[in-house]
């Protein structure tokens, strides 16, 4: 009945910490369809980069020569494809405006550039959902710790308060707070097993 006050109190600071552990889970969670899912739409346009160096290769075959190969890939096909997240849609805006500048690409561009333009912007729109579920998780992990000093700085207050409650009584003290410990100890298995035999 003493401390019955002291718990009241302290329940708000528990459970704003379970709330916030709960809340930084989901996030968690939530971040894990974004992140894969840039990785397939990333996927997506590196296959539309090697259709449009297939279809270079094929003009320039036409007019034997590599004109058009050379105008969209300057530094060939590798450096285009090897970017990754944010990386490789600023290199596909790169190669974008050297399809509408360079004319040696202007029959791959009629054929490719609707490709390229439609996973250019599914690659922008995955890129900001994944950013976003980032920043969302990022929030939630600041709230959990927040939480978790309001919970510390109760739990002390409270600590501090019953030792006043109880001066020079160390066992009543310790009566109101749990040890916790990650596994029992063998010393714990030892105990349990001796008890029946006591």
């Amino acid at each position: 009945p003493e401390t019955q006050g002291l718990g009241t109190a302290f329940k708000p600071a528990h459970d704003g910490l379970a709330a916030a552990r709960a809340a930084r889970e989901l996030a968690e969670d939530a971040l894990i369809e974004p992140r894969a899912n840039v990785r397939f739409v990333e996927a997506e346009l590196e296959m539309v980069l090697r259709d449009i160096a297939d279809e270079a290769h094929r003009q320039d075959r036409r007019a034997s020569g590599e004109l058009a190969f050379k105008a969209i890939f300057p530094n060939g096909l590798d450096a285009e494809v090897r970017p990754r997240g944010p990386g490789q849609l600023t290199v596909a805006t790169a190669l974008r405006v050297r399809l509408d500048s360079q004319p040696a690409a202007a029959a791959v561009k009629e054929l490719k550039l609707k490709d390229l333009d439609a996973a250019m912007a599914a690659l922008g729109s995955a890129l900001e959902a994944r950013r976003m579920a980032e920043q969302a998780l990022g929030l939630a992990r600041a709230n959990e710790d927040g939480a978790r000093e309001t919970f510390v700085s109760s739990y002390d207050s409270n600590a501090g308060a019953i030792r006043q409650l109880f001066p020079r009584n160390r066992a009543r003290q310790n009566l109101y707070f749990d040890q916790i410990r990650a596994e029992p100890s063998a010393d714990d298995d030892q105990q349990e097993t001796a008890a029946p035999n006591a």
